[in-house]
């Protein structure tokens, strides 16, 4: 989780493995741990976190390298994405600290 990214993002590589359908865009994205990179994005996407399912979400893509750098030199996981504020908004989303959880509220 990014709290601070505001769209939920893919890495580049795995645009098959999660079955997104991408087009270019002249947009481009920059993260913490590079500056501008180019994207790729995808519409009408089904997220399933869970119990939640979010449908019809954007999702931007972009090389993950340099995060995944970053990640590896702090001993902690590669990330295949990232899930951003439109996922936290749409979902009240609550992070705990203290137990390491995330709680989506689900619409009924």
């Amino acid at each position: 989780m990014d709290t601070g990214a505001s769209h939920t993002c893919v890495a580049l590589d795995k645009e098959a493995y999660f079955k997104l359908n991408a087009r270019e865009t002249k947009q481009q994205a920059a993260s913490a741990s590079s500056n501008k990179m180019e994207t790729r994005y995808s519409q009408e996407n089904v997220v399933k976190i869970g119990a939640w399912e979010g449908q019809k979400l954007e999702i931007v893509l972009f090389d993950m390298t340099s995060v995944n750098i970053v990640m590896e030199q702090l001993n902690v996981n590669a990330v295949d994405g990232i899930l951003g504020a439109d996922v936290f908004e749409e979902t009240k989303a609550v992070l705990d600290y203290n137990r390491s959880g995330l709680y989506l509220k689900i619409k009924k």
